[in-house]
């Protein structure tokens, strides 16, 4: 009769109850079995005739001499799946999807979506959560982690996009939400930020050019193009020969090489630097060439026509009449003792003959001229003689000095 009944419905008679044994896989009826109850298969449904939402359908997490029907959803709509001291490597909840080659669709083997119209205050939100709870300190362990995301590829051409993908989406909002964000939520928990290429996940990341790591960079793309973050191997500093290198072939516009930019509000009252570097040297030795900075312009052919080239160009810019910087260029000696013998500016010609000028004010013509204040001019005092008619002004602890030019080729 059962095997006839369960034909007409389209069911297998196995179904409501195993062979040989007698042990329920389906039952039902107005009362949830009491825990302990024999009878009833492992992973066994029963369905309650009486129960409602949250209360409709149980499952066994227990046994078949005792048995333990917790409800598949709870009275909240949440699903509760509980794995109690597994013996061998096993999964709560585990889904498998399968497409075939044809399939052209959009697919998520498991998603999870919170929909919050909530205006007053609320808790956390959480679309999916992910937590491991060690509650004792294993002796040995493989990978412990909250969430484990992976993409196997089985060919040298599978190049999935991305083996975790962040994204904000909708028409409004979210323009102060970070991507990700990162909180302790305890005192001293983390040491470390990120760890690329652990031992405990698997071996370290490529070490050669052009792979995720090489040289003290870590490479990475921004709207497809590669960029590089240097890595210091030294807290609170560089230590790599070249911590930051910036390449660009043939540029087809203005470029540089790396711009720093500062907007301060009329209230600061402090210092302030765009770019600061700070070498401190101890050693006793003898050493090589030490440069807090090091401006280098290698010109490697002749253009036709050019700009303002040089090693290092310094500018000031005023926006008012009365807005008067200190200086354009500053050589200051600071500490307590030593460098009496230090001058301020030491001109080195690097090869032979490189140089057949030594200062040029202005370029093809002279910076002022007249009997004003400009840095270049003619003193009356001296017009007398021919060869002393102009000379560079200059101040000296206030007092201003004129640094005789002579007009003769050789004196």
């Amino acid at each position: 009769m059962l095997r006839r009944i369960c034909k007409l419905l389209g069911l297998d008679e196995d179904a409501f109850q195993t062979e040989g044994d007698g042990n329920y896989i389906i039952s039902m009826g107005d009362t949830v079995p009491t825990d302990g109850t024999a009878g009833y298969a492992v992973g066994g449904l029963f369905m309650h005739r009486d129960g409602g939402a949250g209360s409709a359908l149980y499952f066994n997490e227990g046994t078949e001499a005792s048995c333990d029907f917790n409800a598949v959803v709870d009275a909240s709509g949440s699903a509760t799946f509980t794995l109690t001291a597994p013996t061998t490597a096993a999964n709560a909840i585990y889904a498998v999807s399968t497409l075939s080659s044809n399939w052209t669709g959009s697919q998520a083997c498991v998603r999870a979506t919170a929909t919050s119209s909530a205006t007053g205050a609320c808790g956390n939100l959480y679309a999916g959560r992910f937590e491991s709870n060690f509650t004792a300190k294993p002796a040995t362990s493989g990978h412990t982690t909250g969430l484990y995301v992976q993409v196997t590829t089985v060919n040298a051409t599978n190049n999935p996009t991305s083996c975790f993908t962040i994204c904000k989406s909708g028409a409004a909002g979210g323009a102060t939400t970070p991507y990700i964000f990162i909180q302790d939520s305890s005192t001293t928990k983390s040491t470390i930020l990120m760890d690329v290429g652990g031992v405990i996940g698997g071996g370290a990341v490529g070490t050669t050019s052009g792979q995720i790591y090489y040289n003290n960079t870590l490479r990475m793309k921004v709207n497809s193009d590669t960029r590089y973050i240097p890595l210091s191997t030294a807290e609170g500093t560089y230590t790599t020969a070249y911590p930051i290198v910036t390449t660009r072939v043939d540029p087809d516009a203005a470029y540089n090489g790396i711009y720093t930019s500062i907007t301060q509000a009329n209230a600061y009252s402090g210092s302030i630097a765009g770019v600061r570097s700070t070498v401190t040297c101890s050693a006793t030795a003898g050493i090589g060439n030490m440069y807090g900075g090091r401006f280098e312009l290698i010109q490697s052919a002749a253009p036709s026509s050019q700009g303002h080239t040089c090693g290092l160009y310094a500018q000031t810019t005023t926006t008012g009449g009365t807005n008067n910087p200190t200086s354009v260029l500053t050589l200051c000696k600071a500490g307590a003792t030593g460098g009496a013998t230090t001058p301020f500016i030491n001109v080195l010609d690097a090869g032979t003959t490189k140089s057949d000028t030594f200062m040029e004010l202005g370029t093809g013509n002279a910076v002022g001229s007249g009997t004003g204040a400009e840095l270049f001019r003619t003193n009356v005092s001296i017009s007398n003689v021919s060869e002393l008619s102009k000379g560079i002004r200059i101040k000296v602890n206030g007092a201003i000095y004129y640094m005789i030019c002579i007009a003769a080729a050789d004196v």
